[in-house]
């Protein structure tokens, strides 16, 4: 009996440890969430991040367009982990800390030109990527 005990422990822990390694989602981003998840799946302080960051890159995006924040429409946005601290926008002449950010990748579109916006996870920071 030891040895169904030891084998059946052992069955337990390997299919804990696959179900949590598993990805996270459906979506097609390498184990990310991608998109804005309906409510009752994404937790409250996520979602509200998300309406931050969201919030942030509209901001950012209409000053620089001098357009209403009316006029600009969210096609999507997907939370994501950067390489560094800019963001993985940094220019030349500019020095990053090679620390991995998280935060979000926001697709926005205005007049029929969609832009590529990266924010910090509360929205505080935000790039906007060479078009």
């Amino acid at each position: 009996m030891s040895n169904y005990k030891s084998f059946m422990v052992i069955l337990i822990l390997v299919i804990s440890l696959l179900v949590a390694c598993g990805p996270m989602g459906s979506g097609s981003g390498g184990g990310l969430a991608t998109g804005t998840a309906p409510s009752d799946t994404m937790p409250p302080e996520a979602e509200s991040a998300a309406d931050a960051a969201t919030a942030a890159a509209k901001a950012h995006l209409a000053g620089e367009l001098g357009v209403a924040e009316a006029e600009i429409e969210v096609v999507s946005a997907e939370a994501t982990e950067f390489s560094d601290s800019c963001l993985g926008l940094g220019g030349a002449a500019e020095s990053c800390l090679q620390v991995i950010t998280p935060g979000y990748l926001i697709i926005l579109n205005a007049a029929g030109q969609e832009y590529e916006l990266h924010t910090d996870e509360a929205g505080t920071q935000v790039r906007m990527a060479e078009q």
